[in-house]
């Protein structure tokens, strides 16, 4: 079979049965392999094999090809009506399963490669359900919040450590993302002995994004959480610092309007 050039373009070798099956979608017959001028450039290595007659079967799901099957036969015109029949209806089933193999594999993939770098950002990254469950949470995150690994963690509820005035807001979030949105909102965290999971930070900012399969439906709700308590911490002293500056110029403004009294 390696020595076989096939393609599904005009070209002689597009015009066997394999490439008019893929090009038509539909099953194709060979009859007559020894006769027939389509089957110029392959007939010497099939009539060696002993094969007379062939037929293909492609595999169709979602007016996609997806493979084709090549069944080869002994004798002349071997393949009828009722034989090709029960073919293409079996060939139906088979796309769907080769597709499914397909698109796990892809999604797979893809979950490693996500997982991958999601591993080596410092970030808590966190993929919840539709009903916010965690599903999974990278090393960031176990380190974050004192879990010694995901199934320990897939026993916690987040939202334990964080204040409850925000939790509103997260809930919104995550149903935003479910529409396709994506939320970004700063919450804050807070810390009891004893609690699962509690956060080393105080305060973080949270993303959640949909996550798509390749069809752009929504599955489940990707959350990014950075730390920006340090961030926190410097709009505080600036907040502070403007108060001062605005006592001290209340102050200054007061004097130089009070006339000064005779020593």
């Amino acid at each position: 079979l390696s020595s076989i050039k096939v393609t599904w373009d005009e070209s002689e070798y597009g015009k066997g049965p394999t490439g008019t099956a893929i090009k038509t979608q539909i099953p194709f017959v060979m009859r007559d392999i020894a006769g027939d001028p389509r089957y110029k450039p392959w007939r010497e290595q099939a009539l060696k094999q002993g094969y007379l007659s062939s037929a293909a079967i492609p595999f169709v799901y979602k007016n996609e090809v997806v493979g084709v099957l090549n069944i080869y036969s002994d004798d002349k015109d071997a393949f009828n009506e009722e034989v090709m029949e029960f073919l293409k209806e079996v060939s139906g089933d088979i796309a769907v399963g080769i597709k499914s193999v397909r698109q796990e594999k892809s999604l797979e993939e893809s979950l490693s490669k996500y997982r991958g770098l999601s591993e080596s950002i410092p970030d808590c990254i966190k993929t919840l359900n539709k009903d916010g469950k965690l599903l999974h949470i990278n090393k960031g995150g176990l380190k974050e919040h004192g879990l010694t690994s995901v199934e320990e963690a897939l026993n916690w509820d987040y939202l334990t450590t964080i204040e409850k005035e925000f939790i509103p807001s997260i809930q919104d979030a995550s149903k935003r993302a479910l529409k396709g949105e994506t939320v970004s909102l700063d919450v804050k965290h807070w810390s009891e002995k004893g609690v699962l999971g509690a956060s080393n930070r105080e305060w973080c900012n949270m993303t959640f994004s949909p996550l798509t399969d390749e069809k752009g439906n929504i599955l489940n709700i990707l959350v990014v959480s950075r730390d920006i308590s340090e961030m926190k911490k410097m709009e505080e002293h600036r907040k502070e610092l403007e108060i001062l500056k605005s006592k001290f110029i209340t102050i200054v403004s007061h004097q130089l309007r009070t006339p000064l009294n005779s020593i």
